[in-house]
């Protein structure tokens, strides 16, 4: 840091010139090396960034009674389902683990659920034991991509007594997708109650 003299009708000085930079401390002014700050963001931050871009996105085809459960954990929290189903998710994505895609709110979750590439192309099986009679169950699917990239989620409905396996079709084949099933007490659209999420992983055959 070099001290400077300033001319007589120049009281005090500061501000940035070029390179360096001017301070005037206890009556003595001062120069110093104009360092610029380092915006650059870590790989942990980077990581954070694109997780929590992809979860706000997928957050966004979240409808009905899987929106519905994650508002209602949120009034227990005293948090909003949206930040409930942000702070939940965003550690899973960043760990590349599918998310907790639903809370249960009422219905027994779907047991024994996998899934593996179907036998023809874009297709993946689902299989489970099936749910109690009269139950319906929603399979929802997300191609899995690279980090900070969004890929929608889509709903494929297996119906009232579902028969396994229940095959998936119209993927693109060869990709990776994470796959979760909930149990309904009806017909997605005027479902009141609902199971937590199950997830697997597979490729489309």
């Amino acid at each position: 840091m070099a001290r400077i003299k300033l001319p007589s009708y120049i009281k005090e000085g500061s501000g940035r010139m070029e390179d360096a930079v001017l301070v005037t401390r206890n009556g003595s002014s001062y120069m110093m090396v104009y360092k610029k700050q380092d915006r650059t963001a870590t790989v942990g931050q980077k990581e954070v960034q694109d997780a929590f871009k992809t979860v706000v996105y997928d957050w966004k085809f979240i409808t009905g009674i899987v929106k519905d459960s994650w508002d209602n954990c949120g009034d227990d929290e005293n948090v909003s389902g949206y930040n409930a189903f942000i702070g939940e998710n965003i550690p899973h994505r960043r760990a590349g683990e599918p998310l907790e895609l639903c809370k249960g709110m009422g219905e027994e979750i779907l047991v024994n659920f996998t899934a593996a590439p179907g036998s023809s192309s874009g297709e993946i099986a689902c299989s489970f034991l099936p749910p109690e009679a009269g139950c319906h169950v929603s399979i929802f699917t997300r191609k899995d991509e690279e980090p900070g990239v969004k890929s929608p989620i889509s709903r494929h409905d297996a119906g009232a007594d579902p028969v396994s396996p229940f095959t998936i079709t119209g993927l693109e084949s060869g990709a990776s997708y994470s796959i979760y099933a909930v149990v309904t007490d009806a017909e997605y659209g005027s479902a009141m109650t609902v199971s937590q999420s199950v997830a697997a992983v597979s490729v489309a055959g």
